[in-house]
């Protein structure tokens, strides 16, 4: 197994020779991602200004919702484990890499440790966000042994298809003149 140590500052050289079950990089992300959704959704509406925890207000939320977050976190966590992963992996092929979908796999899952670990606590938690994006070049760059600029685009490869989708539908919504509201 890893040590999450290695990962939560980006370095080189942290990818090499690393070899995890894959069962376990999978558990790993989606445990990760979802305390981390959960940690982010109860500072955000349980916790005051003053810095005081509302317990009472998250007792008596209906059993029913948090079960059902849970599910949509899990979703969440999938699909993104998903998307980011074939998105790097087949981007990485297409430019000549040469790792393999386990090895991009511990990439993606280790990678995403400062995200885990920080990205719950407001104002760090943006910043996490770019020690993930650094993890990711390190380890596609090792791992499928690609210049600077090819890990690059593999690691914004999802980045860039998220944001057309989104752009996209923002456009379709804007033509079509429906609004949510």
């Amino acid at each position: 197994m890893f040590s999450i140590e290695k990962f939560i500052w980006p370095s080189k050289g942290a990818f090499k020779n690393l070899k995890a079950d894959y069962r376990l990089l999978i558990a790993y992300y989606i445990l990760g991602m979802c305390l981390m959704l959960f940690l982010n959704y109860v500072i955000d509406n349980y916790v005051t200004i003053e810095g005081t925890f509302l317990m009472d207000s998250l007792l008596n939320s209906f059993a029913s919702f948090w079960i059902s977050s849970f599910v949509i976190a899990v979703l969440f966590a999938s699909a993104s484990l998903l998307f980011n992963l074939g998105m790097m992996h087949h981007t990485a092929k297409l430019l000549g890499g040469n790792g393999t979908l386990t090895d991009t796999l511990t990439v993606v899952s280790s990678g995403a440790t400062p995200l885990f670990l920080l990205g719950w606590f407001p104002c760090i938690g943006q910043f996490s966000y770019l020690l993930v994006l650094a993890n990711y070049f390190f380890g596609i760059r090792e791992i499928h042994q690609l210049s600077k600029i090819r890990s690059a685009a593999a690691v914004l490869a999802p980045l860039v298809v998220l944001f057309f989708l989104i752009a996209i539908i923002l456009f379709y919504i804007f033509i079509s003149g429906n609004t949510f509201g």
